[in-house]
Order: C-alpha cells, then structure tokens, then sequence
C-alpha cells in the first residue's frame, strides 16, 4: 500500500502564506494598492462621466440658442409684415396714429426715413416699434409701466429686454441718442450691411458665441452679429450685456 502524506497548515502559516506570496516579508505588510486594470477603469468611468457632462452643458447652450434665435426670426418676420403692409418699420413708420388707429398718438410715430432711431420729437423710436408692432396684432408684448405716459410695450427674451434699433443707435453707450440697452456694441466705425438689429440684453457669453459662430464671423466686432464685448466661455463668466443680430 502506497501511503500519502497530507501536509496540514498550521494557523500561524496559513496567515503568512499570502504575504510570502505578494512578496511582503516586512511585518506588518503594508496595505496593497490599486492595480493597473483597476486604475484604468477608474479613469475611464471619469472620463464617461465628464464627456457626459460636457455633451450636457453643450445641449442646454444649443437650446438657449435656439431660442434666441427663434425670437429674432419671429420679430424680422414681424417687421417684414409690418412694412410690407404700411410701407414702413415699426417705430419708424410716420403714419402710425393713422394706420393703427387710437391709442396711437402723432408723438408715438417715427420720421420715415428707414432707421429705427429718433423722430421729430426726439422720442426713441425703439422704445415705439414694440408699440407699433403690438397694436398691429404682429406680437405679444409687455406694458412698460415706466413709459405708459407713452404706451410703449417691452419685448422679452429669457434673459432681458429685446429691442429693434438702428445699429448707429446700438453702437452708441452713451449721451444724447444712447442705446436703451444701456451698453454699445462693438465695431461702431463699421457698420454692418443690415442698418437695423434685434438687440438682446443679457445673453449668456456661451450661447452668443455659438449664435455668431453658426451664423456670421464668430468676432463680436465684425460682420452682421455684434457684441457688447469679447466672447468668454469660462464658468462665472458675466453675459454680454447687449448682442445684436440683424433685423
């Protein structure tokens, strides 16, 4: 008969073999670290989880500039209709207590002369294209309680007013003939081809960035898109006080 011997491992080993194994001999071992496979997999959930990130930021900007984009479309077709029907813009037009009627007074009409600027009364026709539009039912609008003097109305987006102006108006911050924005746009030696803008107030860095960049030159100095100041994309980053597109 063949015997075989069993080998018993005592307690005292059976705790030792692991660490002799690993190649520890120092006692006490030291704690084991992350393998190479698990620090791969590590690195790869964050990155997932950080394009994922990324991709939804990007989506609510593109959202935001759909928007933006959708109120400006609707407010050029708004003041297409309105020329096309009393030959005139909105706030420009010199026969608007005739054309719409009471509550429009001869003060609350433009001078004609194809720029969303003054009238012969000095009065800011783009505080008036919002009015002319509205009692033209082309638009919903919001009373502006501090021009109800004048019945003017305010246009909204997301973020602020939305005005409709001459760009000569837009490019001036400040004194007689201002921007009702409150704030130039840049490039007011150049003037655009389009001589009338829809100006919004407060839009996020980010989003105007990527409006311009689809839709003209990407520089918020030049080109038919114009901007209150350079595009900045960095977290905390302030909104471009006025940006203007085309009318």
């Amino acid at each position: 008969m063949i015997r075989v011997a069993t080998l018993v491992l005592q307690p005292e080993f059976a705790r030792e073999r692991p660490a002799a194994l690993s190649g520890c001999t120092a006692k006490p071992c030291p704690a084991a670290g992350f393998t190479l496979v698990e620090l791969a997999v590590v690195l790869a959930v964050i990155t997932i989880l950080l394009a994922m990130v990324l991709k939804s930021s990007s989506v609510s900007d593109s959202a935001k500039a759909n928007d933006i984009i959708a109120i400006a479309g609707d407010l050029s077709e708004a003041a297409r209709q309105y020329r096309d029907k009393f030959k005139y813009l909105p706030g420009d037009d010199p026969s608007a207590s005739v054309n719409l009627g009471p509550p429009i007074v001869p003060a609350q009409q433009g001078d004609g002369n194809g720029l969303i600027d003054f009238n012969v009364a000095n009065i800011m026709e783009p505080q008036l294209a919002a009015l002319h539009l509205f009692q033209a039912g082309m638009i919903r609008a919001t009373p502006d309680a501090a021009n109800n003097p004048l019945g003017t109305y305010l246009l909204k987006s997301h973020y602020g007013n939305v005005w409709l102006m001459a760009f000569a108006v837009a490019a001036n911050g400040g004194g007689a003939g201002a921007s009702p924005c409150g704030t130039a746009v840049q490039g007011g030696a150049a003037a655009p081809k389009a001589l009338n803008m829809i100006v919004f107030a407060n839009v996020p860095s980010s989003v105007a960035q990527q409006i311009d960049a689809r839709f003209d030159d990407g520089n918020p100095a030049s080109g038919s898109i114009r901007a209150s100041a350079a595009y900045n994309t960095a977290p905390g980053t302030p909104a471009v006080a006025c940006f203007g597109m085309p009318l």
